[in-house]
């Protein structure tokens, strides 16, 4: 009976936890807001479109450790390194959501508000 009524609750606890329980591998590929694009790949690499122009010297690092996960966003450029903070939830398995924190360098009037990402088919 004991046995019955702990695998229950296991059961049910598993049902419960929130659908975050993800890795970087799940990130990788195409997604897409309106102009704004993110390519992920395997070996950490980022490719980053935004307003024409792309770009593909970046990349990133995920902790998803952490409900949401967060994601940081890593420019280089010639005078400093830029990183973008984020926290990163999926939504689904072709949409993840992504809320700047305020802290980042991104874009100032975008923190705290959500991006919906899109997963763009092979």
């Amino acid at each position: 009976m004991y046995k019955s009524v702990t695998l229950l609750a296991t059961f049910f606890f598993i049902l419960s936890v929130d659908g975050q329980i993800r890795s970087a591998r799940d990130m990788i590929g195409r997604w897409e807001h309106n102009d704004f694009k993110l390519e992920f790949f395997g070996d950490g690499r980022l490719g980053l479109t935004m307003q024409g122009g792309t770009l593909y010297g970046a990349y990133y690092t995920t902790d998803f450790t952490r409900n949401p996960a967060v994601v940081h966003l890593i420019v280089p450029s010639e005078k400093k390194k830029l990183t973008y903070k984020a926290h990163l939830k999926f939504r689904s398995n072709k949409e993840l959501e992504l809320q700047w924190i305020k802290e980042s360098e991104f874009n100032n009037a975008r923190s705290g508000q959500p991006v919906i990402l899109k997963k763009v088919p092979k």
